[in-house]
């Protein structure tokens, strides 16, 4: 039989063991549960069993919100995650025309009804079935299920296939990795672990990154300042504007900023697209004064587009009086 508890956030018991099933000992039993997050503070329990894979919903306090339900389809090792647009994607491990095959169904984000399937995948580079699906969501709507060939003692290749969320098999099933062993083996999670997705907050402008920099009283200081993307859609009109302590005087940056006026410059970047960077380096004067005495500069950065935390836009970073000491560099040569 299949059984549940549930705790919070702290390990404390909400609801204590239960019993969720009813098999019957020498008959029917209940086998491989697997679980997903869902929306609404839910979750989904799927389970082989007889007859064949079934599911439930849960919500936070362990109560039944959708009763078991049977997909219709003969299996095991069942897995399951919620899609970007709600809808719910179940894979499993079916018994195929003599060998094991991957089969999945949809079920509406909502009511938690079976909208489509159960569908087997068809995968005639799997010579000796299919076995231990694992599957993830992407972004947009998309399920990504991965699996290992069957046969225990030999697994030489990574299959992959991309799903809808309308049951639409969008990549049919393909080697996306072979081993390179000499008795070709790859072994992954026999539990529904075997991928998962990496999902980027979007979008995002340019991000600055600086620190402080220690220059002698009286010199000049070089202050770098870092720019990044890391949203997947183009940062574009990027203007970044370094403010000075009223104490510091400009004397060059490079790139040549577009304005100086007085203690602000402004720069015009390039666009940034996903991962990209770029640096600006600031030169100023620094006023003979005690040592350990700091002079802010702030930094401003804005594109154009939408933008996911507008709020950490501005950085301050300073330039401080101090001890130069250069040490002598000696190398051994062996």
């Amino acid at each position: 039989d299949i059984y549940y508890a549930v705790r919070d956030t702290n390990g404390g018991g909400v609801k204590s063991v239960t019993k969720f099933t009813n098999g019957v000992a020498g008959g029917n039993g209940y086998y491989y549960p697997a679980l997903t997050a869902l929306n609404g503070n839910r979750v989904l329990l799927a389970y082989g069993g007889s007859p064949g894979i079934s599911y439930a919903v849960l919500d936070s306090g362990g109560n039944t919100v959708k009763a078991e339900t049977s997909t219709g389809g003969s299996g095991r090792e069942p897995d399951v995650t919620q899609l970007s647009n709600g809808t719910i994607l179940l894979a499993w491990t079916s018994w195929g025309t003599g060998l094991y095959e991957i089969a999945f169904a949809v079920l509406d984000g909502a009511t938690y009804n079976m909208v489509a399937g159960p569908t087997t995948l068809s995968n005639p580079a799997s010579v000796t079935g299919d076995n231990y699906v694992s599957v993830t969501a992407d972004n947009a709507g998309h399920a990504i299920l991965t699996w290992i060939d069957s046969d225990r003692s030999y697994h030489p290749n990574l299959y992959y296939a991309l799903v809808d969320s309308s049951g639409s098999v969008l990549t049919d099933p393909m080697i996306f990795h072979t081993s390179q062993a000499t008795n070709p083996y790859i072994e992954t999670s026999y539990e529904g672990y075997g991928n998962t997705s990496y999902s980027l907050i979007t979008p995002t402008t340019g991000d600055v990154d600086t620190w402080v920099t220690g220059v002698a009283p009286g010199g000049t200081a070089a202050i770098p300042a870092s720019v990044g993307n890391y949203g997947l859609t183009p940062a574009t009109a990027i203007v970044l504007t370094a403010t000075l302590d009223s104490n510091l005087g400009y004397t060059g940056a490079s790139p040549a900023p577009i304005s100086v006026s007085g203690g602000t410059i402004v720069w015009n970047l390039a666009n940034l697209g996903f991962l990209g960077n770029g640096q600006v380096i600031l030169h100023t004067t620094v006023p003979s004064a005690t040592i350990g005495t700091r002079y802010p500069v702030t930094w401003t950065i804005s594109s154009a587009g939408s933008e996911y935390n507008s709020a950490d836009n501005t950085i301050t970073t300073e330039v401080m009086v101090a001890h130069q000491i250069f040490l002598p560099l000696v190398f051994r040569n062996y």
